[in-house]
């Protein structure tokens, strides 16, 4: 059983290249014992190249638990890299993930770069199945960042479904985020979309942010 030794040699790390040769070893063995290993790397090891290639061969793993460990990652880890780049690699996972789950790490994460980069997965979504998350997003997040990120998906959506929250965002106080509202409809670009740039047009006094035409 050699398992054992490659874990002694992991979690001491005196030697970064024996380490590493290790890893790849770990990697090899498939099942949730070497599972339990790259885990206890990415908590223990002192080498932030070696939990770097700890999560890769985590999320190379294919077996069970594998979206289980990069989501607790995700949400817990105080490493703000670690976290982000766990998030990236539920990417390949996304098949798995609900949009709910997507919205509750968004939530939960400890890292503001996980939680802005799980907007990228709802972003990737297809057609307008990941609109009514974005939605509740305006809603409901205070980071202005992930607001940002949300208006700009709304628009990549191409969905009439997100018409009406862009709308609202688009009347809102917030200046910055009006005018990307106000994009994000012309990149929508549908004759709903093309309504309300109307009606933002038809009651703007002045004091609110200039409507581009629509895209074509």
């Amino acid at each position: 059983e050699t398992l054992p030794l490659l874990k002694d040699i992991l979690l001491k790390g005196d030697d970064p290249d024996l380490a590493r040769a290790a890893l790849f070893q770990v990697a090899e063995i498939k099942g949730p014992e070497s599972l339990a290993v790259l885990k206890q790397v990415l908590t223990s090891a002192k080498e932030s190249e070696l939990k770097e290639a700890a999560l890769f061969a985590i999320a190379e793993h294919g077996g069970e638990g594998v979206k289980e460990t990069l989501l607790e990652i995700a949400q817990n880890s105080q490493d703000e890299g670690l976290a982000e780049r766990a998030v990236l690699a539920l990417n390949d996972l996304k098949g798995s993930l609900g949009t709910e789950e997507l919205f509750n790490l968004m939530k939960n994460a400890k890292s503001p770069r996980a939680r802005r980069a799980v907007v990228f997965l709802l972003l990737d979504e297809d057609g307008g199945t990941s609109v009514p998350v974005l939605a509740r997003i305006l809603k409901e997040e205070s980071d202005p960042e992930i607001r940002q990120q949300a208006v700009m998906a709304l628009g990549q959506s191409k969905s009439d479904e997100a018409v009406a929250a862009l709308l609202d965002i688009a009347k809102g106080k917030d200046r910055r985020l009006a005018t990307a509202a106000v994009m994000a409809l012309g990149q929508i670009g549908t004759p709903k979309a093309k309504a309300a740039l109307m009606e933002i047009l038809e009651k703007k006094d002045g004091g609110g942010a200039p409507a581009p035409g629509p895209q074509e």
